[in-house]
């Protein structure tokens, strides 16, 4: 292959090439650095000259599927005035790196996708140690705070904590930051360093029903309205149904249990959502137990009264209705949902007056759970920190690689 040919295909600035090598499964190019310092790096002084040459062996972006190998003739140089030694500078590498800043930004580029360390580490022939090297030098910043801030918690049993924590801003479409933990202590201190003109932009406040995230917007948030997702609490409804079913499922013949747990999903959603065979099927299925009937009478009413509210003030006088409709029927399998309702109601019947929920927050959590597939989990929090992001941000435009 010829040097000028390759000069332009390896488009490398400060080398100067000087030979070119070719086989079946490798490229390896020997050149020098192109720029000679003019002066001493440690006192300035131009009284410098070569003390000895080392080389040094640079993995460079693969080519035609094949290994790149830069070997570069690197030369320290003697300072005659203040006796130091120094490496002449090397443009296209980072310090302390043995790849091209160019892989590098190609390696973290493939963050962005769902492919694992080893699949990333094979594309461009390197380790997947030094895949692990490079993501773990970025630094991410967090996101300034929007008008709408969203925070949930999802399963990433990262860093020896179980849960982790997503701040994101469903308005715009942005992940703000991912946080090692959910608990208060850490939350607390994490929204003490923000500024205070900042957090008191935020107007909407969009979480679930853990008690943490409330004490949180209590104190960090006094002016926001707190919205409860609607997905976590349509979900204790479906759970205080689902408790019942459960429990009268077992009472029956193992053909009948059967059939009620395959109709699940028949049976947990609104009828209003249901084709017409299917709302026989159901109405077939409720007339063999009048427990299930009662309790599937007492959802429906929940969706009939509460979630057609027009705002907040008619969702919570209806909320307190269908409270009421519970108590009378008293069964204990509610009991949980009806604990949930009673002492979140005010944040409940926010959302009636907002169309903000965690949607966008629950999808991120959905990409969470195939990359932690793809990567067989990720204990090091930093690096999955920095992968979460990767998703949900322009990455390379907001980190901040070491060089």
């Amino acid at each position: 292959m010829q040097i000028n040919n390759i000069t332009k295909l390896v488009g490398i600035k400060g080398i100067k090439l000087e030979k070119v090598e070719e086989t079946e499964d490798k490229i390896t190019i020997t050149g020098k650095c192109k720029k000679r310092p003019k002066t001493c790096l440690c006192c300035g002084s131009k009284k410098i000259e070569i003390h000895d040459h080392r080389q040094q062996n640079i993995r460079d972006l693969p080519y035609r599927d094949k290994q790149v190998i830069l070997k570069i003739d690197i030369r320290r140089f003697k300072c005659r005035e203040c006796g130091k030694r120094f490496t002449e500078d090397k443009p296209f590498v980072s310090k302390h790196c043995q790849i091209t800043k160019r892989l590098k930004r190609r390696v973290l580029e493939e963050f962005k996708n769902k492919i694992s360390i080893k699949d990333i580490a094979k594309k461009f022939y390197i380790s997947p140690k030094t895949v692990s090297n490079i993501i773990d030098t970025v630094e991410i910043k967090r996101l300034k705070l929007g008008e709408v801030l969203n925070i949930d918690e999802f399963k990433g049993d990262s860093g020896g904590e179980k849960y982790q924590t997503i701040i994101a801003d469903s308005q715009n479409k942005k992940i703000l930051d991912v946080l090692p933990t959910r608990k208060f202590d850490y939350l607390d201190k994490y929204f003490s360093q923000i500024p205070k003109e900042e957090k008191d932009k935020v107007k909407i406040f969009v979480s679930d029903m853990y008690r943490p995230y409330r004490d949180i917007k209590k104190k960090h948030f006094p002016n926001a309205k707190h919205l409860i997702d609607r997905y976590h609490f349509i979900r204790q409804v479906t759970w205080g149904f689902e408790n019942t079913r459960i429990s009268e499922s077992k009472k029956m013949k193992k053909q009948e249990r059967i059939h009620f747990m395959r109709s699940k999903s028949l049976l947990t959603k609104p009828m209003i959502k249901l084709e017409d065979d299917e709302k026989i099927k159901v109405s077939i299925m409720l007339e063999r137990n009048e427990e299930i009937r009662k309790a599937y009478l007492t959802k429906e009413t929940f969706y009939n009264l509460v979630m057609k509210s027009e705002n907040k003030e008619k969702a919570q006088r209806n909320i307190q209705g269908w409270i009421v409709y519970l108590l009378e029927d008293g069964s204990i399998k509610w009991r949980s949902c009806l604990t949930a309702f009673k002492n979140w109601i005010e944040q409940i019947s926010n959302s009636f007056d907002y169309e903000f929920t965690n949607g966008y927050v629950e999808g991120i959590n959905n990409k969470i759970k195939v990359l932690k597939r793809i990567t067989f989990g990720m204990k090091n929090f930093k690096r999955f920190r920095n992968r979460i992001l990767a998703y949900g941000m322009i990455f390379l435009q907001l980190l901040k690689v070491s060089e």
